[in-house]
């Protein structure tokens, strides 16, 4: 949270000194513009923290936050994860390449003595 403490201070909003229910929802957008260098995982792990963070000043009335506004705005200005291949034996690659290999071979012999 010491980014978003950061990104707010950047905005003139000090969290020592600013009363919670100042907080804006657009902080959410500076937040996932400030992320933009990092990893798409990494941006994620700290959008995810700092929507718990509304989800909790929500939850505890300390402020009205418009939730579905919150994650809209994450929602559109957040990129989203790549899928992720499941990982793979090495030997079970080499195996597959092997048998690839010596099948291309042997069409290719048959190709050269039908020429």
């Amino acid at each position: 949270m010491n980014l978003f403490q950061e990104v707010l201070g950047g905005h003139e909003l000090e969290p020592a000194s600013t009363k919670i229910d100042k907080l804006p929802e657009d902080a959410i957008i500076w937040m996932a513009n400030a992320l933009k260098d990092f990893s798409s995982a990494t941006e994620q792990v700290y959008i995810t923290a700092t929507i718990g963070l509304y989800e909790y000043i929500a939850g505890e009335n300390l402020a009205q936050i418009n939730l579905p506004r919150v994650r809209l705005l994450v929602k559109q200005r957040t990129r989203r994860q790549g899928i992720r291949l499941p990982p793979s034996s090495q030997n079970l690659i080499l195996k597959l390449s092997s048998i690839t290999w010596k099948h291309y071979l042997q069409n290719h012999s048959k190709m050269k003595q039908n020429d």
